[in-house]
């Protein structure tokens, strides 16, 4: 049985291994490290609501009339194309003269209204930190903030394992029916509360004008 670290895996095997104490020669624990790796960092891309592997993406989107654009992902290095289209071919991008980006993921067009419609906006941008796996691997490297609380995820995960104790919520007096805290730890939220996502109002998104 063999598990292998996902793309937006955020700290390696290594490094999870010299956080434990564990030898980096030692493979007995390799299974579980990296699956409690993958799992610690799916979770902790749910809970701040965006991709964090520095990659491209292609965003479809609904236009809305405005002028503005908010991706999901950031920070934005990059915006290599946008396209407008009700029929989703997508094929005639908008002239990149005609449209400014900036770092956090807002995009303002410079003429015209992004017209009314269902996915008919397509974007295609490069976003997200380096990370051990992600494709690009050139620009802003992942905060410390999240990369300590995969750690701290990876160690939690661990010691569930290791020790049926850890992790007890609760437990009824005749120790017949046991709960256990699940999801990420509070303590781990709050380390990366300032990395969550947040829903912008295009009509206020600020940019520099044209």
């Amino acid at each position: 049985m063999t598990e292998v670290l996902k793309e937006n895996s955020l700290i390696t095997l290594d490094e999870a291994k010299g956080w434990l104490g564990i030898d980096v020669s030692n493979t007995d624990y390799d299974f579980k490290l990296i699956t409690f790796i993958n799992s610690s960092s799916d979770k902790i891309e749910a809970y701040l609501d965006r991709k964090l592997c520095k990659k491209e993406y292609t965003a479809r989107l609904d236009g809305n009339r405005n002028i503005r654009l908010v991706l999901r992902n950031f920070p934005v290095s990059s915006v290599n194309s946008i396209a407008v289209d009700h029929k989703w071919d997508f094929s005639d991008p908008v002239d990149p003269d005609n449209y400014r980006w900036s770092e956090d993921g807002v995009v303002t067009l410079k003429q015209s209204l992004l017209p009314r419609g269902n996915c008919n906006v397509q974007v295609v941008y490069e976003a997200g930190y380096v990370t051990p796996l992600s494709s690009i691997q050139i620009g802003d490297t992942l905060p410390s903030a999240i990369k300590m609380a995969c750690i701290e995820f990876v160690k939690y995960l661990f010691s569930l394992d290791s020790d049926e104790r850890y992790g007890i919520s609760s437990r009824n007096k005749q120790g017949q029916s046991i709960s256990y805290a699940s999801g990420i730890p509070s303590e781990i939220m709050e380390m990366i509360e300032d990395y969550r996502r947040i829903e912008f109002d295009t009509t206020m998104a600020a940019l520099d004008t044209f």
